[in-house]
């Protein structure tokens, strides 16, 4: 198998917003649905699609939409040749069980416009209808955090040729700190660390 590289790792903490390791936005709100408004206040301002995605939605659409805006992939290789993962414990049950609350309590305001944009699938598709990414999409769920996992099938999907690059992480709404998402290809770019279980949760950890 040949060799892959993280060349580039974004992660939000509880204190801020890390890029490569080192934090670039201080965070000093409580939440972590706070937390991704007030990064996309700062950083996005432009997609007010935004506004109508729940928790998950929201985490994604940010992790993704930030790691192709910084490391500028969607210009340097086709959308076609990008493949985007992103992996979770919880799916969308968040959000599927304040619905499920609604309809407990009545049928008043249990209505479908509750999960229109809950899907974990939306976050993603949003990031790819606004960089074009047309490649391999995958939303899995696991059920914790595994390094490994993602070590190995960012490895699998670059040596069987199914992508040039992929941008592949955790997001898990429940979770205040920790999610994480990276870009790692073929090419040793970037932060130019192998693609490794271990190099992935130092990064993780931001250490």
């Amino acid at each position: 198998m040949n060799e892959s590289y993280i060349n580039y790792s974004l992660s939000i903490a509880k204190d801020g917003l890390y890029c490569n390791g080192s934090k670039e936005v201080d965070l000093q709100q409580e939440g972590l649905i706070e937390k991704l408004d007030s990064i996309y206040d700062s950083q996005i301002k432009d997609y007010p699609k935004y506004y109508r995605m729940d928790g998950m939605a929201k985490l994604v659409f940010i992790l993704g939409d930030l790691i192709c805006a910084r490391t500028k992939i969607c210009d340097d290789i086709d959308g076609s040749d990008l493949a985007f993962v992103m992996l979770n414990a919880t799916g969308s049950f968040p959000s599927d069980s304040i619905h499920n609350n609604l309809i407990m309590d009545g049928f008043e305001r249990a209505s479908p416009s509750n999960f229109v944009y809950t899907l974990p699938n939306v976050g993603m598709g949003e990031v790819c209808i606004k960089w074009k990414i047309t490649g391999e999409g995958l939303f899995l769920i696991e059920d914790e955090f595994s390094a490994n996992c993602i070590c190995e099938i960012a490895d699998l999907f670059l040596s069987q040729g199914k992508c040039k690059a992929i941008v592949i992480g955790w997001a898990e709404p429940t979770e205040n700190e920790g999610n994480c998402i990276f870009l790692i290809s073929n090419k040793g770019k970037g932060i130019n660390l192998l693609n490794t279980e271990k190099n992935i949760l130092k990064i993780r950890k931001n250490e």
